[in-house]
């Protein structure tokens, strides 16, 4: 799923620069540069000086965004409040 998820947007012009099944997965430091409170988005890319990130979510009982998730998504957007996040259910694979 991550692989095709990373090619889909590579063959729209997107560079991968992290992740996507290729390469190491972006680390993102917690706040004051330690490992408490760390981010690892599936997939980093690039395009036109914009980065993109994608992270694959589970999903609760109810459909929503596993709390863990959204935890996650937070730092990353927290980390970089200029670039843009996705997040994909991993029911999508199915």
């Amino acid at each position: 799923m991550i692989q095709a998820i990373a090619q889909e947007y590579m063959s729209r012009g997107w560079t991968l620069q992290n992740g996507g099944g290729y390469l190491d997965e972006e680390y993102i430091p917690g706040p004051g540069g330690g490992t408490d409170g760390s981010a690892y988005p599936d997939i980093t890319l690039t395009q036109n000086g914009t980065t993109l990130r994608i992270n694959t979510v589970d999903l609760d009982s109810n459909g929503n965004i596993d709390f863990r998730e959204m935890v996650n998504a937070e730092k990353i957007t927290y980390a970089f409040p200029s670039d843009a996040l996705i997040l994909i259910p991993k029911w999508w694979q199915q």
